[in-house]
């Protein structure tokens, strides 16, 4: 019998490294959609997973949703980056500084929609910190 989506996204986010409905897998540290071509989340250790902020169809994005729901109730540390790899963290970093730019200033001429901004620029900023804080260190130790 097929698993639904659902519970594949939930497997993952309490530890199993296999599974798979019909679009989504778990292979390991990493759950796909679709295929090997487009990892949605990948653990980084225990307490770390990267989630891919690439997405392509609406299929694809509605896996993604599945999945973060699942791991949000599970880990505390969720880290955006694309194609969960952490050699984009630079790039994701800088697209995140552009983001709370332009949500500041939107949040200036806000007449509604001020919540909306004002966690947005948090979230943005706490990636960044979580950027700067565990993906840069691992990326220069793992050039020494």
């Amino acid at each position: 019998m097929t698993k639904r989506n659902s519970e594949v996204a939930k497997m993952f986010a309490h530890g199993e490294t296999e599974g798979k409905s019909r679009h989504m897998f778990i292979d390991g540290d990493t759950i796909y959609s679709y295929g090997s071509h487009f990892p949605i989340a990948k653990k980084l250790n225990n307490d770390i997973i990267l989630f891919n902020t690439s997405g392509y169809s609406s299929t694809t994005r509605h896996h993604k949703s599945l999945v973060f729901s699942a791991l949000s109730a599970v880990y505390g540390t969720i880290i955006q980056l694309p194609d969960c790899d952490t050699q984009n963290a630079q790039m994701q970093m800088e697209m995140n500084t552009e983001r709370i730019a332009v949500f500041k200033k939107k949040l200036k001429n806000a007449r509604t929609m001020h919540s909306y901004y004002e966690s947005g620029i948090k979230n943005f900023e706490e990636q960044n910190k979580l950027i700067e804080e565990i993906i840069i260190p691992k990326l220069i130790a793992e050039k020494i």
